[in-house]
């Protein structure tokens, strides 16, 4: 818990406290896409058109969030080079990256540039308290930083038995907390992990899940309007909302750790 409690004996009244979570506020920033299909496109095709796109639009969109989630940054200079553009969902809110702190970084270099569960625990070890029940971490990478985790011979069947990735076809617990990959995890990256002149690396990102909060103003929404006189249908996905830490850090206490320096040109034998 990251709540202050008190001692009361059997009779005293209980003292006041207050909920250790920062004043947070959410400034909604929008995320949507908007696509236009003629009727006879409609007609003419051998799956029904509208529906199609709906549900590739809402797909899109709910990748666009978590696109800034993870990449999110407001700054006028993004912290990868080549996010530029002003409508780029990277440039919707501050994300986990940018909002990780410098000595909450782990650079693999000292070990062949190479992620296994030794480099997760060093993160982890930034994280203090936050890092105490594994249950509530998050493990987010890419395929690329899966292959290095499923080459880890910690996790092989003779060790890991029916859980091994070998069996399974993924690694579902790194020290009881779950690893997800994510499409929105850049495997072209530098190795202090952002855009840069190389693009041979990628990162593994953890974080508390307890100490982020996504305020969902308006949850993935689809929308579509048929314009008569121009004879095509309109369809819009949208989604308003942002992502905000609701637990302040502190310096042996980080709620969000990252894994860099991770070569995207490994092989593993």
């Amino acid at each position: 818990s990251t709540d202050a409690v008190f001692g009361t004996g059997a009779t005293n009244a209980i003292t006041a406290g207050a909920t250790a979570t920062a004043n947070v506020t959410f400034t909604a920033q929008k995320i949507a896409v908007r696509d236009v299909i003629t009727r006879e496109a409609d007609e003419d095709a051998i799956i029904a058109m509208v529906p199609f796109v709906r549900a590739s639009l809402g797909r899109s969109v709910g990748e666009g969030v978590e696109d800034a989630v993870i990449n999110g940054d407001t700054s006028s200079n993004h912290q990868d080079a080549d996010t530029t553009s002003a409508t780029d969902t990277a440039k919707a809110f501050n994300g986990l990256r940018v909002l990780t702190h410098a000595d909450a970084k782990i650079d693999t270099a000292a070990s062949g540039s190479v992620l296994n569960a030794n480099q997760i625990m060093n993160a982890r070890a930034k994280m203090g308290k936050f890092a105490q029940t594994p249950s509530r971490l998050v493990i987010a990478t890419g395929m690329v930083g899966l292959a290095h985790m499923t080459a880890d011979t910690r996790f092989d069947a003779n060790v890991a038995g029916a859980a091994a990735p070998i069996v399974t076809g993924q690694v579902m617990q790194v020290f009881g907390s779950p690893l997800i990959t994510s499409g929105q995890i850049r495997e072209d990256l530098n190795s202090a992990g952002v855009d840069g002149s190389e693009a041979n690396h990628t990162i593994a990102l953890i974080w508390n899940q307890d100490s982020w909060a996504i305020g969902d103003m308006r949850q993935i929404t689809l929308e579509g309007m048929t314009d008569i006189f121009a004879d095509k249908v309109h369809v819009v996905a949208s989604w308003r909302g942002q992502l905000q830490r609701v637990h302040a850090e502190s310096t042996d206490h980080r709620n969000v750790a990252m894994v860099h320096d991770i070569l995207t040109t490994a092989l593993f034998a």
